[in-house]
Parts: C-alpha cells; sequence; structure tokens
C-alpha cells in the first residue's frame, strides 16, 4: 500500500502533520461533506405487544433484531434448552453412531419428564434420537446424547454453556441437557436467538429442524411408529399452523411458562421468533404477529449496491479524478453484506457506526461499518480502500503498481498531486484524513483505540 511505503520529505511531513491536526474536525464533521440527511428512519409499529415476557424477532442471515421486549431479562428456558443439546449432537456425532440406554441414563429423569419410553440395553442411532428429541423433545434421548458425547451430563452441560459463547450468547448457563427446571439454568431471549441461529447454519441441524413428522424405525426392543412435531405451527392441518414456518421447538415448564422459538421464511427473508415466559393460550398467536411484521414491514437490501455515501455513487465527492489511475475511481470499495431496513426507507436514512479498530489482513480494511436502530445492529460490511482490495491476497493490488510508477517520479510530484486536490476543499481534506488514518495504523504495526460514531 502506497502510505506503507512512502519515505516523507520535509514538505510531504507537513502535509502529513496538518492533515493529522485537522483529522478530527474533519472525521467527526463529515456530515455536511456527504450530503448526508439529519433524519431518522420511520420504524414500522408492531400493533400488539406480545403476551410473553420476553420476546425478539431476529433476521436469519444478518442477525438484525426487528422487535425486542426485554431481550437480555435472564428466564427459564425449558424444553428450547434442547436446540443447544441438537446442535452439539449433530456437531460431535455422525447420523449412523449407536446410543444405548442404560439404567443410569433412564434413572436420572424424574417420574413426570416427557419420554420415549426405551428400556434399558435398548439402542437407537444417533439420527432417530435427534428426530425423538427435536419434534417429540423427549428427555431420554437428550440424557443419553449427553452421555454419548461427554460421558455424563453434568461435562455436556459445560459444552453447551461454552458451545453457546461462542454463538454470542453470554447471558446463558446450561447445567443439563434436557431444560428440566433448574435456578442456575437460564437464558435470555437473545441469547436464544442467537443460538438458534447458529444451530441453523448447520444443514444437518437445519433438516431435523424444518421436518413435521418422521418415522421411527424398529430398534433392537420396540417396533417402528411415527412421530409428528409438537409445534403446532409447522404440522398442516393444525389450528395453529403457519404456512412460513420452517423449523421450532418447544417448552414447558411450571417455573419457565411456555416458551417457544420458531423460525419462517417468506421472500427471501428468514426470521427467527422466541417468546419466553407466556401461556398456551398466547404462544403460538404471538409468535405470528411477530414473524407477519416481520414479513409484512421489512426489507433486505445488499449494502454495496444501496449503499451511497462512501465514494459508491458518482456524486457523493468521493470520486478520484483520473489523473493518478487512468479512469474515475471511488476511493472506498464496500464488502459483501446485507442490511434489514423498512420497507418504505431508503438506506441513506438509516443510522450507522464506524469501527476503525478492525484487523488488517493486508486487503485494505478500513472500517466497519454497523447498521444500528435503537441500539440494534441490522447487519454491517467491511469498508475497503477500493485500489487495495482485490479479493486474493496474492494479487498485486493497481494501487501498488501505481507506487511503483510514482516513486520513479520522486516524492515531489506524489506531493504536488495530492495537494492538486487537497486544494478543492474540505471535502479533499476528509478523504486524505482517513488514508493517513489507515498510514498511521499500519506504520506504527498496533492498534489504534476504539472510534465510534453515529450518522444519520
Amino acid at each position: 500500500m502506497i502510505a506503507g511505503k512512502l519515505k516523507l520529505s520535509g514538505a510531504v511531513f507537513l502535509f502529513v502533520f496538518i492533515l493529522v491536526s485537522i483529522m478530527p474536525a474533519a472525521y467527526y464533521g463529515a456530515d455536511e461533506g456527504q450530503g448526508t440527511q439529519s433524519y431518522a428512519a420511520v420504524w414500522p409499529e408492531l400493533a400488539e405487544e406480545p403476551y410473553g415476557k420476553s420476546a425478539i424477532l431476529m433476521e436469519r442471515d444478518t442477525g438484525a433484531v426487528l422487535y425486542g421486549k426485554n431481550v437480555d431479562e435472564r428466564l427459564y428456558p425449558a424444553s428450547i434448552t434442547k436446540i443447544m443439546t441438537g446442535l452439539l449432537a449433530v456437531e460431535n456425532l455422525s447420523l449412523s453412531d449407536t446410543v444405548t440406554f442404560t439404567e443410569e441414563i433412564l434413572n436420572s429423569l424424574p417420574w413426570d419428564a416427557a419420554i420415549q419410553g426405551v428400556s434399558p440395553g435398548e439402542t437407537m442411532t444417533v439420527k432417530d434420537c435427534l428426530y425423538s428429541l427435536m419434534l417429540r423433545s423427549n428427555n431420554d434421548m437428550a440424557v443419553a446424547l449427553a452421555y454419548k458425547i461427554a460421558g455424563n451430563e453434568e461435562e455436556f452441560a459445560k459444552m453447551m454453556t461454552e458451545r453457546a459463547k461462542k454463538a454470542g450468547a453470554l447471558n446463558t448457563n446450561f447445567v443439563n441437557a434436557t431444560g428440566l427446571h433448574d435456578e442456575n439454568h437460564y437464558t435470555t431471549a437473545r441469547d436464544m436467538a442467537l443460538i438458534t441461529k447458529e444451530a441453523m447454519s448447520n444443514p444437518t441441524f437445519a433438516e431435523i429442524w424444518g421436518t413435521s413428522s418422521y418415522e421411527l424405525p424398529a430398534t433392537n426392543m420396540s417396533e417402528g411408529f411415527t412421530i409428528w412435531h409438537r409445534h403446532n405451527m409447522l404440522v398442516s392441518g393444525r389450528a395453529d399452523y403457519y404456512q412460513y414456518a420452517t423449523g421450532g421447538k418447544t417448552g414447558y415448564t411450571d417455573e419457565a411458562g411456555r416458551t417457544l422459538v420458531t423460525s419462517g421464511e417468506n421472500n427471501g427473508i428468514e426470521l427467527i421468533a422466541v417468546i419466553m415466559y407466556s401461556t398456551n393460550e398466547s404462544v403460538f398467536e404471538d409468535t405470528k404477529n411477530l414473524l407477519n411484521y416481520g414479513f409484512n414491514n421489512f426489507k433486505k437490501i445488499t449494502i454495496k449496491d444501496n449503499e451511497e455515501r462512501f465514494g459508491q455513487g458518482g456524486d457523493t465527492g468521493f470520486s478520484l479524478i483520473n489523473k493518478i489511475y487512468g479512469t474515475d475511481a471511488s476511493l472506498f470499495t464496500i464488502g459483501n453484506g446485507s442490511v434489514i431496513i423498512p420497507k418504505n426507507e431508503e438506506l441513506k436514512n438509516i443510522e450507522y457506526v464506524i469501527d476503525m479498530n478492525i484487523d488488517d489482513t493486508g486487503l485494505g480494511e478500513a472500517a466497519k461499518i454497523t447498521y444500528v436502530h435503537n441500539g440494534y445492529s441490522l447487519g454491517e460490511a467491511i469498508l475497503y480502500v477500493s485500489q487495495v482490495y482485490s479479493g486474493d491476497e496474492s494479487s498485486v493490488s493497481s494501487l501498488e503498481r501505481k507506487q511503483e510508477e510514482i516513486e520513479k517520479a520522486g516524492v515531489r510530484e506524489i506531493f504536488s498531486i495530492n495537494i492538486y486536490y487537497i486544494a478543492g476543499g474540505a471535502l479533499a481534506a476528509v478523504i486524505a484524513a482517513f488514508l493517513i488514518r489507515i498510514w498511521i495504523k499500519r506504520l506504527r504495526k498496533r492498534r489504534i483505540g476504539k472510534r465510534y460514531y453515529i450518522k444519520r
């Protein structure tokens, strides 16, 4: 990169010093220079608040939170715990592995726990156990899978909590594989959405998650039979059936109340709805209302094709004149990423946060853009210096090739070219300030402190 190779003469040093001196004003005062509006996006209202004590609606791909109610309040999950149990099973076992049910496993469950009713010595494949676990919420399956993976349920619960943290669920603590009540077994609506988001990215889990019925084959001790999902929104013909539902998990204990996690997909948007501490009368209707709210009021768009505030449009003032590169080019390039916004809004009206404290892999990463509403992330993308980013670390960028040409002409020419554009006004100073900030980060080979700001 040019900044990493530049040898400072006295004149260039003075130029850098001036830019660094004005950088805070240019960086934080870029609203008018970029032509953005001081305008808050109009956010659709949910017609009726869910009855449940806690609820969240999250878009699966971006993690965008479209609605939240007490999303970080710690509550008992009951059997939606088994989402994590199932995820660990598909990540650590082969579907063709066999599980043997011992007296120790079966005797560890209370008499009133939901079970399939297997006998000591009976064997099933991991695949069959998973379908029984996820569709019927059978606790004997959960404990048997825990023993198969970790040797006992206590060690398995530690694995569950650690895996939850890796998924971003930081307010969760699991002490068993079933969700049977324990005061130290808790999670939040946000965490359950994140865990479900992670689990659904596993194709094996996603297939089981979305199955409404399954033919359990005969075992060494019992005949085969058909099982149907407990989640009414997934089974055609039931009163609460929902045509866009793609998967889900039910839960209930006296202490947890009714808990429910449901995924749905429509018009290219895949949503996850979580309801906690609710009732049988409300949980399905509230879930439908949340999903309909998401599908009816929001759209998913690509960031790089819709963002015009970072040199993506020709009228933004961020284009470099072709005197340097021989053709018009944007100073910055936005990487892959999507964002969820209201259907009647444009991306230019959505607030964003810039984070300069990101890893530099050599592709010209300048910052991370995160779009936000009410403190919730709606999607994010990386902002690159255009002439460095090529998507191929082994390639020689056009900027590096240009640097070789410029070095032959000497530092004086570099200085005159930059002064030519700086003379254009304050906007050019903003551009240069961004480049110098990146140059300083590379030259010193240390991470700079976090610098956040919110734009409208």
